[in-house]
């Protein structure tokens, strides 16, 4: 959907843990000011959620709509 309304995807991958980085989400949406950060959390497959205090993080780090997808919530680990 970003590309169809021309935008451009900016993946943040898992860390080794398959846990979410959550410098490497940071970085990437102050890099790229992100009009809009998503995030999965808890994720699919892993059901790996992204903590509180990094998603404060992410809404104070810029501008842009911070969106948390919760569609896997049932998997939390």
């Amino acid at each position: 959907m970003t590309t169809v309304l021309g935008g451009e995807a900016v993946r943040v991958g898992l860390g080794a843990d398959l846990e979410y980085d959550d410098a490497a989400l940071l970085r990437a949406r102050r890099e790229t000011s992100a009009a809009v950060t998503i995030v999965c959390t808890p994720n699919n497959p892993t059901g790996g959620v992204l903590a509180l205090d990094a998603i404060e993080e992410l809404c104070a780090a810029g501008d842009g709509l911070v969106v948390i997808d919760e569609a896997y919530h049932e998997f939390h680990a």
